[in-house]
């Protein structure tokens, strides 16, 4: 699992068209649409992966990706998920007791190991 902010922009004005003897014309310069953030889930092994796309990059919308990975119909017959993420602050057991009641925290942490 892995997540990563993204720009939005758009164009700031039209581009040229192309025509004949000469390729189209884009104009570089671009107006700033705001931000988002991607959480993607890969298992390349079994050839899936997944993408959400949220407004912010907290650590409760990360406990809620998790919790939807936990109880995604894939893994149903999964005794454990190995989740392996990088060092952000938000990915640790901490993130799902802020976002969850304890039992549904425990209930999640009982079917992941965090790498």
């Amino acid at each position: 699992m892995d997540e990563q902010s993204i720009q939005l922009i758009s164009d700031s004005r039209p581009s040229l068209p192309m025509r004949p003897g000469s390729c189209e014309k884009i104009d570089y310069e671009y107006v700033r649409e705001g931000m988002c953030n991607a959480f993607m889930f890969v298992e390349p092994l079994g050839g899936w992966r997944e993408v959400h796309v949220s407004t912010t990059k907290k650590a409760i919308d990360w406990a809620g990706y998790v919790q939807w990975l936990v109880d995604h119909p894939r893994y149903k017959n999964a005794k454990r998920i190995t989740l392996v993420c990088d060092n952000l602050n938000t990915h640790w057991a901490g993130s799902l007791y802020a976002a969850f009641a304890a039992d549904e925290a425990f209930r999640i942490l009982n079917r992941i190991e965090l790498r």
